[in-house]
């Protein structure tokens, strides 16, 4: 899990945001958001952020699916070879990336398999 890219569903507008994910304090309120980036102006640094939906929030595997496509937390991957879709997990005994009560499994495993949705978006896939 060398990887530090997240995304989370954004709160307003469409689409999903990349980066790193961060509380925010505005207004005395705590808003999860994704960090995309950072600028300089005359007052420091400005943050390029998009508020999300903290239950969306979810970790880039670093693992790839046969399209090339990365794989996040709650991705569906359909498994063609056996006609089965999966919700990608991580594994806290086994310390790795898994398909719901599977065991975790081997990079090459998930290169063989297609994104098709994500448990936010696409809730009917849900195995």
């Amino acid at each position: 899990m060398e990887n530090n890219l997240f995304r989370g569903k954004k709160r307003y507008g469409k689409g999903w945001a990349y980066g790193v994910p961060l509380e925010l304090d505005i207004n005395g309120m705590k808003v999860p958001a994704i960090v995309s980036g950072a600028r300089k102006s005359t007052d420091g640094f400005v943050l390029d952020y998009d508020e999300v939906l903290a239950e969306t929030v979810g970790m880039d595997t670093g693992l790839t699916d046969k399209k090339g496509k990365k794989i996040f937390y709650g991705d569906i991957l359909f498994d063609k070879e056996h006609n089965l879709s999966w919700v990608v997990e991580f594994s806290k005994e086994e310390g790795l990336w898994a398909l719901g009560e599977s065991d975790a499994l081997e990079a090459w495993q998930f290169s063989e398999m297609e994104i098709i949705g994500n448990i936010h978006d696409n809730p009917e896939l849900v195995p």
